[in-house]
This record gives C-alpha cells, sequence and structure tokens, in this order.
C-alpha cells in the first residue's frame, strides 16, 4: 500500500501532505518558489503517478491554498494536476479546491488558469478573508 506523503512547509515551500488513506491531497503554504521546482516537486509527481496506479479510491479531493507560487512551481502543480486528470478520465471523481485570498485577483486568476488545464476535475475556488 502507497504510504502518504508528508513535506514541511519551508519559508520558500509548501507543506504537501498527501493522504492516501483519505484521498486526500493538500498543497499548502504562504509560498511555493523553491531553488529548481522540478527537484522539490520530483518525489510529490512520483507519488502521484504511484498513486493514480494503484488506487481504487471513488473520490479524490486536491486542495490548494498558496499565497504565491513562482512560474515553474506552477508547471510542476500543473503536471500533477493533468495526471490527476488523466485518472478523472477513467471514471474517478476528483474535485480541485482551489483557495484564494479575497483580495488576490492573481492568485484568482490562477485558479482559473489551473481549471483550464484540466477536463475531468471539477473546480472550485474559494474565496477566504486574510487572517
Amino acid at each position: 500500500m502507497l504510504q502518504s506523503l508528508y513535506i514541511e512547509e519551508t519559508q520558500r515551500t509548501p507543506s504537501i501532505h498527501f493522504d492516501y488513506e483519505q484521498g486526500v491531497l493538500e498543497i499548502t503554504g504562504y509560498r511555493s518558489m523553491p531553488e529548481v521546482s522540478t527537484k522539490f516537486y520530483e518525489p510529490v509527481l512520483d507519488w502521484v503517478n504511484q498513486y493514480v496506479v494503484v488506487s481504487d479510491r471513488r473520490n479524490t479531493i486536491i486542495n490548494i491554498k498558496l499565497e504565491y507560487f513562482n512560474t515553474s512551481s506552477g508547471k510542476c502543480i500543473v503536471d500533477i494536476l493533468k495526471k490527476m486528470d488523466t485518472f478523472a478520465s477513467k471514471g474517478h471523481q476528483v474535485k480541485l479546491q482551489w483557495y484564494y485570498e479575497q483580495e488576490d485577483e492573481d492568485m484568482s486568476k490562477s485558479g482559473d488558469d489551473m481549471a483550464a488545464c484540466v477536463r475531468h476535475i471539477a473546480v472550485e475556488k474559494i474565496a477566504y478573508k486574510h487572517e
């Protein structure tokens, strides 16, 4: 069985908490701007590649709540979503919950951009007030 994946948040990288048992994949934190995004996201994408092979879950939720991500992180997130979109195209229910600060038009638009990259994933944008 696939083990859950947990990577702690740093000043430059988000928290990754992918819970295999619950089918909840979370990328959260202040920012995603690692020195080399592909290196940071490599184990994350490897985990997703395994998940789509071994998971028999009917429902998967992806929560993304970042205040900022750089372009190369965005590409890595799109890669994850595209892999999950293929998974969803095979009859699995996958939902992306894109959280953005109410006043942050850039992150709201980023949610629209992410939604445009997938065809089989339900996307819900959720505005929140800054704490």
